[in-house]
């Protein structure tokens, strides 16, 4: 049987063949991450996408040149066309799979995880253990179907990380008063080297079977002077899947480094909200796109106001509340912060505790090297930190209820 690589090979390459020689029209629906994978690798082999489909109206217009319809526009328009379900949920997928086949299409493909394997090392080019990313993006696929934001152990018993954040600088182009990283409030801030942000990425990811993300921030990541290194050896790893940077639109990259952002199969993701201070926002959008780099606009909140957070005091509450604000905020994917040799489980606890906002206690985080252990029990310290149920100490002086919204950006002066 063929390997796990070679069988995504040969299911792409027969799609593409099978198109090829039928003339019919291509529609993806998904018009977003997974779906614009799927329309590169179809465009790397001469296969053009005659339009997009979302159920979402306000994504019914154009995406990347091409249409974006209803699945009922498609159907009255491009009838017995392929489909392909850009899609990361397998449950999402089965549901859009039933509604396209109620509307009479045949050919309905969902094989996100086959795509997304091609494009990295086919139009992408990253270079790592081929086999061992196809088998971490397999499992990363069987893990969705526990559920979108799933971690943890999964049913077939392989570990999984959460979405992980690794800080590699503290300085930034933006002084944000309501930043969520609390970075403005450094007194010196630095950039971390490159040799100790992949040494703590690579002990990190040695304990997963499949890291689904590593989101580099800072900080504004792009002003790293190192970032082409970061990047190179994080695409080496072969189980971390998605390779992506926060950036706040301030900072064009060279073309040198875009280049390698590119041939990393790397995203990016501009941070929504800061209006005219965001000025290279439309550059940046056309530069990545130059470069076959995947980019979005994201928002912290539907109403793109940011939260003033509360004063941190310590609330005192008893034990078991903490314990259950703990296991509510952990519950989601994006709870872990890989800074400086340490991984917390929350910007407040890695910020907070360095400034001196919060306690920082040792059983609160895990430190990634030194004190004699081998990999197998780094391994077991950072399995059982993800999976405790205990609420650390940074939790009796975090607010998540409280806090104001306020205009997103207000800058603290210079």
């Amino acid at each position: 049987m063929p390997d796990i690589a070679e069988q995504y090979k040969q299911r792409v390459s027969s799609y593409i063949e099978e198109i090829k020689v039928s003339g019919e029209p291509v529609v993806i629906f998904g018009a977003g991450r997974a779906g614009w994978h799927i329309m590169k690798v179809l465009e790397y082999h001469k296969v053009s996408v005659t339009a997009f489909s979302d159920n979402d109206p306000a994504k019914q217009k154009t995406y990347y040149n091409c249409q974006v319809l209803s699945p009922e526009e498609i159907a009255r328009r491009f009838p017995g066309g392929r489909v392909f379900l850009g899609l990361f949920v397998p449950d999402t997928a089965r549901s859009i799979k039933k509604h396209f086949q109620l509307l009479n299409f045949r050919k309905i493909h969902y094989d996100t995880a086959a795509f997304f394997f091609v494009f990295l090392v086919e139009v992408a080019g990253r270079i790592c253990d081929e086999e061992k990313l196809a088998r971490s993006i397999q499992i990363l696929f069987e893990n969705y179907e526990e559920g979108a934001t799933h971690y943890g152990y999964t049913k077939k018993n392989y570990f999984v990380s959460p979405f992980v954040t690794s800080v590699i600088t503290q300085k930034c182009s933006l002084r944000c008063r309501d930043c969520a990283q609390l970075i403005p409030y450094y007194e010196n801030p630095v950039h971390f080297s490159a040799e100790s942000v992949i040494d703590d990425l690579t002990r990190y990811a040695e304990a997963f079977d499949v890291v689904p993300e590593i989101s580099f921030h800072g900080g504004e990541p792009f002003l790293h002077p190192y970032l082409k290194d970061i990047c190179l050896q994080a695409a080496a790893i072969p189980n971390i899947i998605f390779i992506s940077f926060v950036t706040n639109g301030t900072i064009m990259p060279s073309e040198d480094t875009l280049r390698v952002l590119s041939s990393c199969g790397a995203d990016v993701h501009q941070s929504g909200g800061y209006g005219p201070l965001s000025r290279k926002q439309d550059a940046l959008f056309e530069a990545f796109g130059r470069h076959n780099i995947y980019s979005d606009v994201m928002f912290c909140l539907p109403t793109e106001m940011w939260i003033q957070s509360s004063p941190y005091n310590k609330h005192a509450r008893p034990a078991a509340i903490n314990k259950e604000l703990y296991k509510k905020c952990v519950s989601g994917k994006i709870c872990c912060q890989i800074m400086d040799g340490e991984l917390h489980r929350c910007p407040l606890s890695a910020h907070g505790g360095r400034q001196g906002l919060v306690p920082l206690n040792t059983a609160d985080f895990v430190r990634l090297h030194g004190s004699g252990r081998s990999e197998s029990g780094l391994t077991s310290d950072i399995r059982a930190f993800l999976t405790r149920e205990q609420a650390i100490s940074a939790c009796d002086y975090c607010d998540p209820e409280g806090g104001t919204l306020v205009p997103p950006a207000i800058q603290l002066p210079r």
